[in-house]
């Protein structure tokens, strides 16, 4: 093993105090595979349960803050308390090997998937014509968030809205998580979705 492999296995620390036992990270990957309504599905904690055992970081798939953020099917959410139970258990999952766990937390933006959102109509941070994709044929104008609704969707992306959570890093996101916040609603008045807030490197 020559000297750039060997700082892989080295320990890392984060400016937070926050340690891995390694420099390996196992990335978010999109596994489509919650149950029907949302929560994680017992093939996702497998999933992690799996691949979380040596690694020294641990990131998963996304999970919607809000009812109309979803942007693929079968993905989670945690934009409701009767979440928390599956999320608990994709933490203890993530966590089984030591390793910081990172729920990646999001809101699709103008690529939701419009047949999966309430009212069928995507916001973003202007009038846009969608695109055509994999997952709707375009044409599609989202609607403008409007100031009030930019909040309060910082404040999901901050918050995971539930009662049990962790602050981290001026973040606070259900059961045992930091958190990352990633995906496609362009920076508006503050910078803050689309940044990493895990913690301050």
């Amino acid at each position: 093993m020559n000297t750039e492999t060997k700082q892989l296995f080295d320990v890392f620390k984060f400016k937070n105090g926050v340690e891995t036992k390694n420099r390996i990270a196992m990335a978010p990957m999109t596994t489509w595979a919650s149950n029907e309504d949302y929560t994680v599905a017992d093939d996702e904690i497998r999933h992690y349960e799996a691949r979380s055992k040596d690694v020294g970081l641990v990131i998963t798939g996304c999970t919607r803050v809000m009812a109309n953020g979803i942007g693929f099917t079968n993905e989670y959410a945690s934009y409701d308390d009767s979440f928390l139970p599956g999320l608990e258990k994709l933490a203890a999952a993530a966590k089984m090997g030591g390793a910081p766990a990172i729920l990646q937390i999001y809101h699709a933006g103008n690529k939701a998937v419009l047949d999966l959102i309430p009212d069928g109509v995507p916001v973003s941070a202007s009038e846009v014509a969608l695109a055509p994709s994999a997952f709707y044929p375009g044409g599609t104008v989202s609607r403008e968030l409007t100031d009030e609704e930019v909040m309060e969707m910082i404040v999901k992306q901050r918050t995971g809205q539930s009662k049990q959570v962790l602050t981290v890093s001026n973040c606070t996101v259900p059961t045992d998580f930091y958190c990352r916040i990633s995906f496609h609603l362009i920076t508006i008045k503050e910078p803050i979705i689309g940044v990493d807030l895990l913690i301050n490197v």
